[in-house]
């Protein structure tokens, strides 16, 4: 794991539950890092290497299961030396 991420709904019940996913910027699945959709955990799927890739951006969203289904999604960006740590870029871009 080399981050987590956390949201918080304040529903009761099945509303409540909440579900990650991660894209790229553009809104296709990322090769380098994955999540747990269920706890949040971040997980590096390459070995970061900065003389190949040096930067590093992704969207993360989290969705409730009510209906309709709101969410929240942010958006992180670092580089290789500080890829998901405190270091790391967060901008949230939406809470609907």
């Amino acid at each position: 794991m080399i981050h987590q991420v956390h949201a918080d709904d304040y529903d009761e019940g099945p509303n409540s539950e909440l579900v990650y996913s991660i894209s790229d910027v553009t809104g296709q699945p990322t090769t380098a890092v994955s999540i747990n959709s269920t706890s949040g955990h971040l997980t590096a799927d390459v070995t970061f290497d900065r003389e190949t890739r040096d930067l590093y951006e992704f969207i993360v969203t989290a969705r409730d299961h009510g209906r309709p289904a709101a969410r929240s999604v942010i958006f992180s960006t670092g580089g290789q030396r500080n890829v998901m740590t405190a270091a790391s870029k967060w901008r949230h871009l939406t809470n609907a």
